[in-house]
């Protein structure tokens, strides 16, 4: 996930200060996060989403005072973990997060149905959450067990990014 951040952020010194930053914060970040949510999976995502917040505003957050930073993340990991458990609570059908199998093949013409173009741009609109773990699983033939590390999420959260991507992917090409 650490490299899905550093991708955001424009200079070297940035990186470099953004993942000293992650590492020394990340573990204490889960803690407030489960604290709310009593949920791995979902105190995992809040982190992600915290981090992801900063990442993008990285050359803003770093004007902040040492002493503030801390603060700063605290209340951003605890804003992103209430909206998750609070989304997870109004979230009456509890999906299955099994990892994605397909048992069906393609029918003779499902590719001459959409353009190459409409699968490029349903994969550019997918969270930056999905779009890593598709990446992870399908350019670089990774296990789920090999994402989940990197990502720094457990295997059930990668489970669940990557049937989300699949279900963001078909809805985007069947609406076009």
């Amino acid at each position: 996930m650490l490299g899905s951040y550093l991708v955001l952020i424009d200079s070297e010194d940035d990186r470099k200060a953004f993942e000293s930053f992650y590492e020394e914060n990340c573990a204490k970040m889960f803690a407030v996060a489960y604290s709310i949510c009593r949920n791995n999976s979902l105190s995992e995502d809040a982190v992600a989403e915290a981090f992801l917040g900063i990442a993008k505003s990285f050359s803003t957050f770093k004007r902040l005072k040492d002493e503030d930073r801390i603060p700063y993340l605290i209340r951003a990991v605890k804003n992103s973990a209430l909206n998750i458990a609070r989304r997870e609570k109004n979230n009456s059908n509890n999906m299955s997060l099994e990892v994605i199998t397909s048992n069906e093949e393609p029918y003779a013409d499902f590719f001459e149905e959409f353009d190459f173009n409409d699968l490029v741009n349903a994969i550019k609109e997918l969270d930056e959450r999905y779009k890593s773990a598709l990446t992870y699983k399908v350019y670089f033939n990774m296990t789920i067990d090999e994402i989940a590390a990197v990502m720094c999420v457990s295997k059930r959260t990668v489970s669940y990014y990557l049937k989300k991507a699949k279900e963001e992917i078909a809805q985007f090409i069947a609406s076009e």
